[in-house]
């Protein structure tokens, strides 16, 4: 019979239902700690502004966020939706949003009302007069 070795911070039911369970807890709390220092947020900050107390131990890998943890942490942070998918994928859950293929067939009602709303909508261009004529701001693009 095979041992298999328990490594700090792992318990041993986690590690021989999971063999993957490091490497999915260190690459979440990789790209917590990325998003977290990109928006700003000390540690503290953080963890006082998503209501946790483990936040270290997230990023260290010394405990498993739970799905709802990850999107209040990620809500607090004003991560995209895409982005958020991409940490519940990297901590072992399954994606919570769905993303759309904007050329698919059933979008292309939205695709060609949003080129009809804005190929209909003119801007109201500054324009002042003065002896020598009347000026206007040009569109650029167009």
């Amino acid at each position: 019979m095979s041992r298999t070795r328990i490594e700090p911070g792992m318990t041993g039911i986690q590690r021989l239902t999971d063999p993957h369970a490091d490497a999915r807890r260190n690459s979440f709390g990789r790209l917590l700690t990325e998003w977290r220092n990109r928006r700003g947020y000390l540690q503290l900050d953080l963890a006082l502004a998503a209501r946790t107390t483990q936040l270290s131990f997230i990023e260290s890998g010394r405990a498993t966020p739970s799905r709802d943890m990850i999107l209040r942490i990620s809500r607090t942070m004003d991560i995209p939706l895409r982005h958020q998918n991409a940490m519940l994928l990297a901590a072992g859950y399954a994606p919570v949003w769905n993303a759309r293929d904007p050329s698919a067939p059933d979008m292309v009602m939205v695709d060609r009302a949003l080129d009809y709303m804005l190929g209909n909508t003119s801007p109201i261009l500054p324009s002042w007069s003065t002896g020598a004529g009347t000026y206007s701001v040009p569109i650029w693009g167009r």
